[in-house]
């Protein structure tokens, strides 16, 4: 489905949508105080809105996937939905952190990036046009090349791939079956202000979930042939 006619769909919504999102900006930020038929009241209204959009990422995506949203978590700066994927059995963040709406991605299968081609690279770089973007990295290994390229932080693309071939230096003398399919490589995540214009947040959104998702099935995609493979060899 095109974006304007989610769109279309959704914005009957957008005032009670604002309505909640306050609600739940006095609760984070302690403007008033909530009883705890108030707070459930709120928690549950603001997964509502979470749900809404993230519908909005499945009509627009058409993936052939399944995306089970019914997980969420709250911690003391906001709250999330967490989107799994069926097919790959990865997970996706979707919620609100003080004044931000985010996507998080935590990367998984990042021995299949050397195997990714140009496209894939090319939409890694899309999602810095399309919100404020941030690779994290997860797990740190202390080697004198880390500390070499931890300096350098202005492209998130530089970060990325100097953290893969730190983790690939450091594993070299393990043979392939011996190397962690899912190190703590890092985590992309793109924010947007809690105050965007719907129309706006649900068309940038979107796509950068298509994005996400996409990016996460090439490098899936790998590695499952990979395991297929091995598993009708050792048959």
């Amino acid at each position: 489905m095109n974006i304007e006619s989610i769109i279309k769909i959704k914005q009957s919504n957008f005032n009670n949508w604002r309505i909640i999102l306050e609600n739940h900006l006095d609760y984070i930020y302690q403007n008033k105080k909530y009883s705890d038929n108030e707070f459930q009241k709120t928690f549950y209204e603001t997964n509502q809105v979470l749900a809404d959009i993230a519908d909005c990422f499945y009509k627009y995506g058409n993936f052939r996937d399944k995306i089970d949203d019914s997980k969420c978590y709250l911690n003391y700066l906001g709250q999330n939905l967490i989107l799994k994927s069926e097919k790959t059995k990865s997970d996706f963040y979707w919620g609100l952190e003080k004044n931000d709406f985010y996507l998080k991605y935590d990367i998984r299968f990042p021995l299949s990036l050397k195997s990714m081609d140009d496209d894939f690279w090319i939409d890694f770089l899309k999602l810095s046009k399309l919100g404020e973007f941030k690779f994290s990295e997860n797990e740190i290994i202390n080697s004198n090349e880390k500390k070499y390229f931890k300096k350098y932080t202005k492209s998130n693309l530089f970060q990325l791939m100097s953290n893969y071939f730190i983790h690939e230096i450091d594993s070299f003398n393990l043979e392939e079956n011996e190397k962690y399919y899912s190190f703590g490589l890092g985590e992309l995540t793109i924010k947007w202000s809690i105050k965007t214009d719907w129309k706006e947040l649900i068309e940038k959104t979107s796509e950068t979930f298509r994005i996400l998702h996409k990016m996460n099935y090439k490098l899936w995609k790998i590695q499952d042939t990979k395991d297929k493979k091995t598993l009708a060899n050792n048959s």
